[in-house]
């Protein structure tokens, strides 16, 4: 036998032996045995989550093989992205010289002197933070007050007779992106619970609804209205999980009993646990099921756990004892094994007094003795105290204890009245000044993301400098020879405002080789990279900062996005890039500017296969009952647009029975014969991919019918305007043009439409027709001679059975695209 492990939930056993891995249960009965060739005990391995790596050989050569245990726990989306958000933050901060501030490394390692808050006449006054840096405080006895971004002037206030021992806000009041939605509330419980909690708008201070309970109320970190109090009274023996929806209203209870009596629970940061602690121990709830789960986590000394403490990203959970009673108890959440202990924690048992700082380093609990009035904070790594908070007068006793969500302020109160604000600082080097502000950096950055450019800041504020005009020093503008460049020169032509140039370098960026490290976490909107950012350029000095690229690397890039991008951003404008960067890069492939390569290169055209010139023959074998000039065979772009605008499935079958047709010689788009009016959906349901493609559509019909001397003018189906003509640059640019989306009114929209095409027919000539482009979910209009583009939703795809529709995908092939824009110009 070479080495044994258990899972992390200790129901199997791993065995490792020469000839492979045996998997037991607890009763030794074999579940499986996996085809291994491990040698040594180092070449097998079960890590926290429940993951088995061991050596294999394949052919005689040897590998590592992984495998999952029957009980191994996959990392939630929301750990992996808070994981990556924060390595994110740190390269991009690293490449102007900075330190992340809400880094693995904590910033609170001094304290300023505090600031008084109010509450002084108020015994053990509640607190809590908000987002944004706002704050709900008791300033005299049943008196709650909001302070935005904690200074003294008032937001709302808002009465509790029996007074407001804990105050807790929910999850939604917490996060910028939802702090004034439905579910934004704050929990309001009386000493022991001697009046019903009250839910109060964490916006308004309105009340919204009363529950029983007693103290200690914790709110779901995953929000919608999910909140766990004890029952009311001295010794709390049942915990009341309620489900009060957004807006929170009154609701039943699910209630626990636990043996003996309970002390102030926690959620962890994903929501799927519940932690109290009881006599000796700390128990488990899986949620929202609300059931006792393994493993019960014995307190060293036998202790009663008064408070558990999650760390933010759910790996630890720390828990202290009465005053006296023993260490604080850190395990981790991995294999639930005692990993610190240190300190002698006082205060008192109930008190809201144990924080983690937002980035999980640091630990602040109230200092040795019952009535003490000292916060001590812990470094856990190191389990060694690194900053004391003593209040500057004397106060009875330590009441609660709440770090502000950028981790640069704690919030202390005391039982006998007063709250202290403390601003928190890192002794590291003092911070130089960055090449642009932070707000502008962050903006880069945040921009850089939604374009999908891999670029370090030190790289975009260097192609910041080089996209406007010259502002002086400050911005580290590269060698003039590139400001002086012509791609430089045009992208400054452009003449954007400054809020607009952090766009425009975004989409630059976008032709520099991708740096992988500085590739943003999918999935995470702008507002929350762009805060993030931010928070993390206050950190201290950090080394030297990068240096830009080369400027052979920069002039490439520019060069490039004059070449490939220029069009679209001229056609586009500074409103359109700023609210969307990567818009420029779709619009720019969907009009026919070259596809860049995978490693971001572009086609060298005198290295491609030589093509036929247009006019030349295909050889191939004439199609029966067909005109001399079409064939059975040919490139994709010699099909005949009817036959290329067919759904895939019905040309595939067709293919197969050899039934398409190709020309043998090159041919224009067809010239369209009549006017047009275009009929644009721009409401809800046609924003983002689709809303794009139905833009790029419309403005191809309308660049065609322009270079055929047609007249063609935009009408948008919500209605609300008359119908527009499209002449010229400044009229295709109103297709592009940024607007808050409308509801479609296609029966206003009808009117409008009609009357347009009574005008266009009024002289001699092909009667005009009117395009719809919408979803495939709206319905037709009314209108004789209709066509229709429809975009579908990304990966639901549809086939309409309508006369005179086509479907496209949000992102189609040029060829597909194509093939749908000549064959509606051949209806017109």
């Amino acid at each position: 036998m070479l080495g044994l492990a258990f899972s992390p939930s200790g129901r199997y056993l791993a065995a490792a032996h020469a000839g492979g891995v045996l998997v037991l249960d607890l009763e030794l009965d074999r579940l499986e045995e996996i085809a291994a060739a491990p040698r040594r005990a180092a070449d097998f391995h079960v890590c926290a989550a429940g993951r088995l790596l061991v050596r294999s050989e394949a052919n005689g050569t040897p590998g590592y093989a992984l495998w999952d245990l029957p009980d191994a726990v996959t990392p939630t989306p929301g750990h992996r992205t808070d994981a990556e958000l924060r390595r994110w933050v740190a390269v991009m901060c690293g490449s102007v010289g900075r330190r992340a501030a809400n880094g693995s490394v904590s910033t609170a390692r001094r304290a300023g002197p505090p600031r008084g808050l109010g509450g002084g006449s108020a015994p053990a006054p509640g607190f809590t933070w908000l987002s944004g840096g706002a704050a709900v405080a008791e300033t005299r006895p049943g008196r709650l007050v909001r302070h935005d971004t904690a200074e003294p002037d008032e937001t709302w206030s808002a009465e509790v007779p029996a007074g407001a021992f804990d105050v807790e806000a929910s999850a939604e009041a917490q996060d910028p992106l939802r702090a004034g939605g439905p579910g934004a509330a704050v929990a309001v419980a009386s000493r022991q619970g001697r009046a019903p909690l009250a839910v109060l708008d964490a916006v308004t201070g309105r009340p919204l609804t009363e529950v029983p309970g007693g103290q200690a109320p914790v709110w779901c970190p995953r929000g919608g209205g999910l909140l766990v109090v004890p029952e009311a009274g001295p010794a709390p023996a049942r915990l009341y999980l309620y489900t009060l929806g957004e807006p929170p209203a009154a609701a039943e209870p699910v209630s626990r009993f636990v043996r003996g009596r309970v002390g102030r629970p926690g959620w962890s940061p994903d929501g799927r646990l519940l932690a109290a602690g009881t006599q000796g121990e700390v128990l488990l709830w899986r949620m929202p099921e609300f059931t006792l789960t393994r493993p019960r986590l014995r307190m060293p000394t036998g202790a009663f756990a008064t408070r558990v403490a999650w760390s933010p990203d759910g790996t630890r959970l720390a828990a202290t004892p009465q005053a006296e009673g023993g260490s604080i108890v850190v395990w981790d959440t991995g294999d639930w094994r005692i990993r610190r202990e240190f300190g002698a924690p006082g205060g008192v048992g109930w008190a809201p007094a144990l924080a983690w700082s937002p980035d999980g380093a640091l630990l602040a609990a109230p200092g040795p003795g019952l009535s003490t009035s000292v916060v001590q904070i812990w470094d856990v790594a190191e389990a060694a105290v690194v900053l004391v908070l003593e209040p500057p007068e004397p106060a009875d006793g330590v009441w609660s204890v709440r770090w502000s969500p950028d981790g640069r302020r704690i919030a202390i109160t005391y039982r006998g009245g007063g709250t202290l604000l403390w601003p928190l600082s890192e002794p590291g080097a003092p911070a130089g000044p960055l090449p642009l502000p932070g707000p502008r950096l962050a903006e880069l950055g945040s921009a850089a993301a939604q374009a999908e450019a891999a670029a370090p800041l030190s790289a975009l504020v260097a192609l910041h400098s080089l996209v406007g005009p010259p502002t002086g020093a400050g911005e580290g503008r590269p060698a003039e020879l590139l400001w002086g460049s012509r791609a430089a020169q045009e992208l400054a032509a452009l003449g954007w405002r400054a809020e607009a140039r952090a766009a425009l370098a975004a989409v630059t960026a976008t032709r520099l080789p991708p740096d992988a490290r500085c590739a943003a976490p999918p999935g995470v909107p702008g507002q929350v990279l762009r805060a993030a950012l931010e928070r993390g350029l206050g950190g201290s000095a950090q080394g030297v900062p990068e240096r830009a690229p080369g400027t052979g690397v920069l002039a490439a890039a520019l060069e490039r996005t004059r070449a490939e991008l220029l069009p679209a951003l001229r056609l586009l404008g500074p409103d359109a890039v700023a609210r969307d960067p990567g818009l420029a890069d779709r619009v720019a492939r969907a009009l026919g500017a070259p596809r860049r390569d995978r490693d971001g290169r572009r086609p060298v055209p005198w290295l491609r296969r030589p093509a036929a010139a247009p006019g030349d023959d295909v050889t191939g074998p004439t199609a029966a009952g067909a005109p001399s000039d079409l064939v059975r065979h040919g490139p994709p772009d010699r099909m005949l647009p009817s036959h290329l605008a067919l759904p895939a499935a019905i040309r595939a079958t067709l293919q197969e029975q050899g039934a398409l047709l190709y020309r043998t010689r090159g041919a224009a788009a067809p010239q369209a014969a009549g006017d047009a009016v275009l009929v644009l959906d721009t409401g809800p349901a046609a924003h983002g991919d689709v809303g794009t493609c139905l833009r790029v559509c419309a403005h191809r019909l309308a660049q065609a019918l322009a270079e055929a001397g047609r007249a063609v003018e935009l009408l948008q189906l919500n209605g609300l305007d008359r119908p527009v003509p499209l002449t010229g640059t400044a009229g295709l640019r109103r297709l592009w043009a940024p607007a808050p989306p409308a509801p479609p009114d296609p029966e206003r929209a009808a009117r409008h439409a009609a009357r347009a095409l009574r005008r266009l027919g009024a002289g001699a000539g092909a009667p005009p027709r009117p395009v719809l482009l919408t979803h495939p979910h709206q319905r037709r209009l009314p209108l004789p001679g209709l066509l229709t583009i429809r975009v579908h939703y990304s990966g639901a795809p549809t086939a309409s059975g309508e006369r005179d529709t086509w479907t496209l995908a949000p992102d189609p092939a040029p060829e597909r695209l194509g093939a749908v824009i000549d064959a509606v110009l051949a209806e017109l």
